[in-house]
C-alpha cells in the first residue's frame, strides 16, 4: 500500500462518482469502528427549516460539496471514498431528519433527565450520553461503518428535536469522517452560512489531498522517544491478551457526564503551578493549562478507585492535533480539513507512580512529556512511523509494555463547541435571561456519546470544553464497579 499528499481519483463508470482511497490517517482500526452522536442542547426554539436549508447551501459553495461522499469496499477489501457528481433528495448529502415533540423540554420524561443548569461546588457525576441515544439520535441511523456502505449513506446525518421551549441538535457519523477539529471546521461553515456571510465559509481541503503524509517527507520513524519501546511480535501478542484479560475479568464498564465546576478548577490549577514554583521550578516551566491539571486530578482519582497493583504498567495518551504542524494542516478557520489529524503525546507510568505524584507533579510531568512529543521533530517521526506501518499493511504502532492498562483522554476545548452560535436560526427565546447563562442560539450542554462496536473505550474519553459559566464538562468510560468509589471520592472533596 503506498500513500500520496495528492492523489488522483479514478471515475465510477456506472454512477460518475470520483473514487478515492481513505486518506492515510482516517485509515486508523479505532476510527473505523467508532461512531458517535454529538448532541447541543439549545435554550431556545430553533427554526428547522433554517438550519436544513442551511446545510444544503453550504455543499453548493467551493468543495463543501465533498462532504456528501460514501463510503464503499473495493476488491481488495479496502475502503474507499465515493464523491457524487451531484445530489437530490433520494441521495442527499447530508441526511437531515427532525422530531417535532410539540411539548415542553421539561415535560418530555427522558429529556428531563438531562444535566441541569444549578451551580456546583465540587466536580459532579451525571448519566452517560448514550442514556439519551432514543431522544438525540435518528432511530435507524447507521451504527458501524459496514451500515454506511451497505446503506449508501453519507458520511454525516444531523437531527434535530424540537420543543416549545428548546432544541436539541445531534451529529451523528462514524469517527472515519473527522474528528473535533474537524467538527469545528463543519460547524464553523454551517454557522457563517446561517449567518448570511458565505465569504467566511472555511475553503475545503479537497479529498484529493492527504497534507499529512508531507510531514513524514525525510523523517525517520526511529528518532521518535518510543521507538525504542514498540510493542511488536510477541509483545505485541501478549498486550493483546492482556487487554482481553481486563476486559473479561472487569466486563462491565460504565460512562458518566462529569461536571468540574470553574472555581474548583481555577483553585487547583493555581495551587499546582504554586506548588511547583515552591519546588523551585523555573517560571517558565512552571506554566500548567487547565486540562493538563483536569488530566492529573482525573487520572489519580479514577485509577485510585480501580484499586491497581502498585507496579501496574500504564500508558497514558493525553491526545494532541496535527493541525498547525504544517501549513498542508492548518489550525480551524480560513481552511477547512474534514478528516482525523489527531495523534497522541505519551506517558507511561505506573499505578504506585500515578498514587505518589501530586496533581501538581503529574501535571507536570503530563505537560513536559507534551512539549517534547509535539516537537517538531517528533510529530514528524510519528507521522512516518504510523505512515511505514500503514504501508506495510500494518496496523498503528503500539509503545509502551505488554502488561499495560491504557487510559486516553481527549481535550476538546480547542474546538470551543460551547461558543456555536444559531443565534440567526432563533424563532423564540426558551428561557428567560434572568434564567439563563448562555446568549440567545449558544448551546448550554454539549455532550459527546455513540457505538464503539467491540472497541473497549475503558479509561477514556473527551474533555468538551467550557460552557457559559466557565464550567468544564467531560465524558468518560470505565470499569462500571469503580463509579461508586469515585462519586464517593468526589462527595469529599
Amino acid at each position: 500500500m503506498s500513500f500520496a499528499k495528492i492523489r488522483s481519483p479514478s471515475i465510477d463508470p456506472l454512477t460518475g462518482d470520483k473514487v478515492l482511497p481513505l486518506r492515510f490517517w482516517d485509515t486508523n482500526d479505532v476510527f473505523l469502528k467508532l461512531a458517535l452522536d454529538f448532541t447541543f442542547r439549545f435554550d431556545d426554539v430553533l427554526d428547522p427549516e433554517k438550519l436544513r436549508l442551511s446545510l444544503e447551501h453550504l455543499v453548493t459553495i467551493g468543495n463543501w460539496h465533498q462532504i456528501g461522499a460514501r463510503y464503499k469496499k473495493n476488491a481488495a477489501g479496502k475502503i474507499e471514498v465515493h464523491i457524487p457528481q451531484c445530489y437530490d433528495e433520494k441521495k442527499p448529502a447530508i441526511v437531515w431528519s427532525h422530531d417535532d415533540r410539540q411539548q415542553s423540554i421539561l415535560e418530555n420524561e427522558l429529556a428531563r433527565r438531562l444535566p441541569e443548569h444549578a451551580k456546583a461546588l465540587r466536580p459532579t457525576l451525571y448519566e452517560d450520553a448514550s442514556t439519551f441515544k432514543s431522544l438525540v439520535a435518528r432511530s435507524g441511523r447507521p451504527t458501524k461503518l459496514e451500515q454506511w456502505i451497505e446503506q449508501g449513506h453519507p458520511g454525516l446525518s444531523v437531527h434535530v428535536v424540537s420543543f416549545t421551549d428548546a432544541t436539541l441538535v445531534t451529529l451523528s457519523w462514524n469517527h472515519v469522517f473527522f474528528d473535533a477539529l474537524g467538527r469545528q471546521d463543519f460547524l464553523l461553515a454551517w454557522q457563517a452560512v446561517l449567518n448570511g456571510k458565505d465569504d467566511e465559509v472555511p475553503t475545503f481541503i479537497p479529498y484529493e489531498e492527504d497534507p499529512l503524509v508531507s510531514l513524514a517527507e525525510g523523517a525517520d520513524p526511529r528518532s521518535h522517544v518510543l521507538y525504542g519501546l514498540a510493542l511488536t511480535g510477541i509483545w505485541y501478542v501478549l498486550f493483546v491478551m492482556s487487554f482481553i484479560y481486563e476486559v473479561v475479568v472487569h466486563s462491565k464498564e460504565a460512562g458518566r457526564m462529569v461536571r468540574f465546576p470553574k472555581a474548583w478548577v481555577d483553585d487547583l490549577r493555581e495551587e499546582a503551578m504554586a506548588e511547583l514554583r515552591t519546588k523551585g521550578v523555573a517560571e517558565e516551566d512552571a506554566f500548567l493549562s487547565h486540562g493538563d491539571v483536569l488530566l492529573a486530578f482525573w487520572a489519580k482519582t479514577t485509577l485510585a478507585a480501580q484499586h491497581l497493583r502498585p507496579s501496574q504498567p500504564l500508558y497514558m495518551i493525553n491526545a494532541m492535533n496535527l493541525r498547525g504542524a504544517s501549513e498542508e494542516v492548518p489550525v480551524p478557520g480560513r481552511v477547512a480539513y474534514i478528516g482525523n489529524a489527531a495523534m497522541g503525546s505519551i506517558t507511561i507510568s505506573t499505578a504506585a507512580d500515578i498514587e505518589r505524584l501530586s496533581v501538581s507533579e503529574l501535571a507536570g510531568r503530563i505537560r513536559e512529556d507534551l512539549k517534547r512529543q509535539r516537537a517538531p521533530d517528533q510529530v514528524r517521526a510519528q507521522v512516518a512511523w504510523q505512515l511505514q506501518c500503514y504501508s506495510k499493511g500494518a496496523r498503528a504502532p503500539m509503545s509502551g509494555h505488554w502488561n499495560q492498562l491504557m487510559f486516553s483522554w481527549s481535550n476538546w476545548s480547542r474546538a470551543k463547541f460551547f461558543n456555536v452560535d444559531f443565534s440567526s436560526a432563533v424563532v423564540k427565546t426558551g428561557l428567560p435571561d434572568i434564567e439563563r447563562s448562555t446568549k440567545i442560539g449558544q448551546p448550554s450542554l454539549v455532550m459527546n456519546g455513540g457505538h464503539t462496536n467491540g472497541i473497549s473505550l475503558r479509561n477514556g474519553g473527551p474533555l468538551i470544553g467550557q460552557d457559559a459559566n466557565g464550567d468544564w464538562w467531560a465524558n468518560w468510560v470505565m470499569r462500571a464497579e469503580a463509579w461508586p468509589l469515585v462519586e464517593e471520592a468526589l462527595s469529599k472533596i
